[in-house]
């Protein structure tokens, strides 16, 4: 696999993760390897002592590309004695490294949107189809913003969904905040409203370095189910 970077490797990420938590994301780059990079914070909570790379992201492969580079990287982040977790996708030397226990694996799914919105919708399954159809007759219409209003009608059903259903705190809005700070029109909020404008569903995308991220979603318990419309829509 390519090693690339992505939405999580980027300035604009780093920042508002550091400015909205109050943590530090750290550089590393081996001596060995003056192209190669990782991204890393050094954490104590209510969770213990740990080394992430890198908080708040969903995947985060260290840019490095050489075994002796690799080396010098576990080295640095084992210096600190505390446990070390990190979320590689692509980074073969990540996947080789029998000293780390792997805890999982993670699904990382992508589509290539550059033969257009028809080229997916040719490859979906009649089922799906059928489901996506469905949705304009629920009376729903859809609706891309980039406006900070926007913003905190999809962070209060975030809010209410991470409360009712997976007894979790949210992201506070500052979080969003400072990405809609950063991010400005590349970060888009994709609604799906009842008629009398009271919207149901959200989803948060980013679109950085050529690449189109959907990262968040959320919504209020109606009888609707418009996520695959919703990312049919993202997809036009």
């Amino acid at each position: 696999m390519t090693i690339e970077e992505t939405l999580f490797h980027s300035e604009p990420w780093r920042q508002a993760v550091e400015q909205s938590f109050e943590l530090k994301i750290l550089p590393f780059t081996p001596a060995s390897e003056p192209t190669g990079s990782a991204w890393y914070s050094v954490l104590s909570d209510m969770r213990g002592e740990r080394v992430v790379s890198t908080p708040f992201s969903d995947v985060c492969d260290p840019l490095i590309r050489t075994e002796r580079g690799w080396g010098e990287l576990v080295d640095h982040l084992r210096s600190f004695d505390r446990p070390v977790t990190m979320r590689p996708v692509r980074n073969p030397l990540a996947r080789a490294d029998t000293s780390f226990e792997q805890r999982g694996d993670l699904l990382w799914h992508g589509v290539d949107l550059s033969e257009g919105a028809d080229r997916v919708w040719d490859g979906l399954k009649t089922k799906l189809r059928t489901t996506i159809r469905r949705a304009p007759k629920t009376g729903l219409r859809f609706r891309f913003s980039s406006a900070i209003d926007d913003v905190a009608t999809f962070h209060a059903m975030h809010v209410d969904l991470r409360k009712s259903k997976y007894r979790l705190l949210a992201q506070p809005f500052r979080f969003f905040e400072s990405l809609h700070e950063r991010f400005g029109d590349d970060m888009a909020v994709l609604l799906a409203e009842e008629e009398d404008g009271t919207a149901v569903a959200s989803m948060i995308f980013f679109a950085w370095n050529g690449v189109w991220y959907y990262k968040f979603s959320a919504s209020y318990p109606r009888r609707y189910r418009p996520n695959s419309a919703m990312i049919m829509e993202a997809c036009r």
